[in-house]
């Protein structure tokens, strides 16, 4: 969306997609503890030095998923899954088989400005709902997050009882 003015962006792990959104000049500063890109990625970085030097810095985890400094940033946490209640589960599917590490996820949802959770609305190839009645396993609880957009819309749950939540 060309509406979104180009912004900071203040994470834990920087991918493939963001690097292509700062050459775009959507995103002008990166900072994060990691890169995880591919080779090819890493190459380009490399091979455009010059451009990069201003707009990416790596720090240690202890400042990049500092508590203190992501509140006072005012930072905007965006990070993935949810059940009907708001509670997320973003690392097991089922309960049992692991997806991925809760990285600094949490240190970024209970310290943000605001903290967004985004996921599509079904999975399987629409053969399922991927939000759940109840999740399996909590990563977030329901009072960290803040608000939830599927492809179906954007859903405020600042406020809410339970009930208006689900």
């Amino acid at each position: 969306d060309k509406t979104i003015p180009p912004f900071e962006m203040y994470t834990e792990v920087i991918q493939n997609s963001v690097i292509g959104l700062i050459r775009e000049g959507r995103i002008k500063f990166g900072s994060a503890c990691s890169l995880t890109v591919t080779n090819d990625c890493l190459e380009g970085i490399y091979n455009d030095m010059d451009f990069f030097r201003d707009k990416l810095v790596l720090r240690p985890s202890e400042i990049s998923n500092s508590p203190e400094i992501v509140r006072r940033l005012g930072v905007i946490s965006i990070n993935t899954a949810i059940d009907l209640y708001g509670n997320v589960n973003s690392t097991h599917i089922g309960g049992t088989k692991m997806m991925n590490g809760i990285g600094g996820s949490g240190d970024f949802t209970r310290n943000a400005y605001i903290s967004i959770f985004t996921c599509p609305s079904v999975a399987k190839e629409g053969k399922i709902s991927a939000i759940v009645p109840m999740v399996s396993h909590h990563d977030h609880t329901e009072h960290d997050v803040n608000i939830v957009i599927t492809e179906q819309g954007v859903a405020d749950l600042r406020g809410k009882s339970p009930k208006e939540r689900a």
